[in-house]
């Protein structure tokens, strides 16, 4: 009979007994050290793979979403179609609409909803905005969550108090000397209270704009427009115009829609209702929470929105809106930024640091600090004139 002690074990071998004794505490921790440093490279390895796998959808989806604007402006008979950029919780929609008509004499809004005023004139500036609206067929496109596209405003594009057109006067109101270059603008669709009538000013952002039937890329147009986007609200519809005016109920097609409010006798431009505005103007015009004030642009960078936030050396993204604004009804200044998430920044620096992370070598303006941090992963697209399709750029 062999006799065996308490974790330890005697074996024969060539040269005699030979004592094995169980493993020792080193040994364990060796072990179990390689296999965390293997599953931290594993770890590594996947979010890399997830990371450039959902990089790789929203390129996807951002093209989908241009084809179907272009796809529009090739089946229209009427006028050109866009994609229009909104964001809402951290999603960006790409949403392709067609043009139906022209709203007359708009007034040109600024800060608080004020009428701005000719520089020569002193008269209330107006301008005519060519107004688009989105098809049944050609559904949005959607984004994955915290990617999100900017358009490069040419040096001018931006409202100025010379020029005024209405189109991001808040960066104008910040620095006049931003105006003046190029910027990397943000769809400013959600930062509003839509419960509220007539906020719709702050309702801005940007879009590409494709020629009717042959799909072409436009380019001798830059003209600031509105697409009409209902908000989900009826709050403020209580009264006229608006009561008799229930864009928020109309499921089907919109087209025909405004293009009878565009043409109403009823609504004319000169029937002037309060605040000497016109019941057609609250309706569509700048001043409406159911449309956006637009212009085109030829240049979009997409990156993920908290890769800016790190790369700007803010703290993270609003936990509410997912981007780098405030969230829906907690804007009080003019800048929709949310600066507390940039210690130390104010709405100009946080704007110059995101032009220079974007486009290090495309941005016009220098940043007064140098809080900017590599990489610069924000991946940039100009477009094919005549084919319509979106080129990467390398800075």
């Amino acid at each position: 009979m062999r006799h065996v002690t308490s974790q330890t074990e005697w074996t024969a071998n060539a040269g005699g007994l030979k004592r094995r004794g169980g493993y020792t505490i080193v040994e364990l921790l060796a072990v179990a050290g390689i296999l965390i440093i293997l599953l931290a490279f594993a770890a590594g390895a996947l979010g890399s793979l997830l990371r450039s796998s959902e990089r790789s959808l929203a390129e996807n989806q951002l093209r989908v979403g241009l084809s179907a604007a272009r796809d529009l402006a090739l089946r229209s008979e009427s006028g050109d179609a866009v994609a229009l950029f909104i964001v809402e919780n951290g999603r960006c929609k790409i949403v392709p609409a067609v043009s139906v008509g022209v709203l007359k004499n708009d007034e040109v809004l600024g800060k608080d909803s004020e009428v701005l005023r000719d520089p020569v004139t002193n008269a209330p500036a107006r301008a005519n905005r060519e107004v688009f609206v989105q098809v049944p067929l050609a559904e949005p496109v959607t984004l994955p969550l915290r990617w999100t596209v900017r358009g490069f405003a040419d040096p001018g594009a931006l409202h100025r108090a010379a020029a005024p057109s209405g189109w991001y006067e808040w960066i104008d109101d910040a620095s006049s000397t931003l105006t003046e270059g190029g910027n990397w603008v943000f769809p400013e669709t959600n930062v509003l209270d839509v419960d509220l009538a007539e906020e719709g000013w702050r309702r801005q952002t940007f879009v590409v704009r494709y020629e009717a039937q042959t799909g072409n890329l436009v380019t001798n147009n830059n003209a600031t427009i509105l697409v009409v986007d209902v908000v989900a609200s009826d709050e403020f519809r209580g009264a006229a115009p608006y009561q008799d005016n229930r864009l928020d109920e109309l499921d089907g097609d919109l087209v025909p829609v405004v293009r009878r409010l565009l043409a109403s006798s009823r609504l004319h431009p000169l029937n002037t209702q309060a605040n000497q505005t016109t019941a057609l103007h609250r309706l569509l015009g700048d001043r409406s929470n159911d449309t956006i004030l637009c212009k085109p642009v030829q240049t979009i960078a997409l990156a993920l929105e908290s890769s800016v936030a790190t790369g700007i050396s803010a703290r993270s993204v609003n936990r509410t809106s997912n981007t780098l604004l405030v969230a829906p009804r907690d804007i009080t200044t003019l800048s929709p930024l949310d600066l507390a998430l940039v210690p130390g920044a104010d709405a100009v620096q946080v704007q110059e640091r995101i032009n220079a992370w974007i486009a290090p070598k495309l941005d016009a303006a220098t940043p007064t600090d140098v809080n900017v941090k590599e990489p610069f992963d924000a991946r940039i697209f100009t477009f094919s004139r005549y084919l319509g399709a979106i080129q990467e750029v390398k800075p």
